[in-house]
């Protein structure tokens, strides 16, 4: 069985996004030496990412992405096996969803898949894939303060209680 991991993140601001060719192509020489496979699919501001590979080898990739400043805001949205690989051709392969039709995009991500059946519509990691390339909750993406801007602030109306309240700076 393989391991699946899929996760969401935001772009930090300061990236210049001509560089993400160049990490796609660096996370593909180290994916495939791993053995893990995927694809990372880009909205101009969000990242979504399918890995794919032997559990402790994802693991530590999966590890690597959470320490990378160059995103923020990092969701893990499934953690599960699977008898055989959605995205095998590459280490890691770069989609940018900007540069696709909205009426063709999830065919175009789709046609990348290597599975035998491309991937049934009760696959779960196909369902994320989904709701990301149509833009579907969209609206739900909450932009996290990083946790050195947060303050615990008392309400003087909950002191007497005891409560706090956590609010960002």
């Amino acid at each position: 069985m393989l391991s699946t991991i899929i996760y969401r993140s935001h772009i930090t601001e300061h990236v210049p996004l001509e560089i993400l060719n160049g990490l796609a192509r660096k996370a593909n020489k180290i994916n495939k030496s791993s053995s893990v496979t995927g694809i990372l699919l880009f909205n101009g501001t969000h990242f979504f990412q399918l890995l794919e590979g032997p559990e402790a080898a994802v693991n530590a990739v999966y590890s690597r992405i959470c320490q990378d400043p160059r995103h923020h805001n990092l969701v893990e949205l499934l953690r599960d096996y699977a008898p055989a690989r959605r995205f095998g051709h590459v280490g890691m392969e770069l989609f940018d969803l900007r540069l696709h039709d909205k009426e063709t995009v999830l065919e175009a991500v789709l046609a990348k898949c290597t599975t035998k059946y491309q991937l049934t519509y009760a696959d779960r990691a196909l369902q994320f894939l989904r709701t990301f390339v149509e833009a579907r909750e969209k609206e739900n993406y909450f932009e996290i303060p990083a946790a050195s801007g947060w303050t615990f602030i008392c309400d003087e109306s909950e002191q007497r209680e005891g409560n706090a309240s956590l609010v960002a700076a």
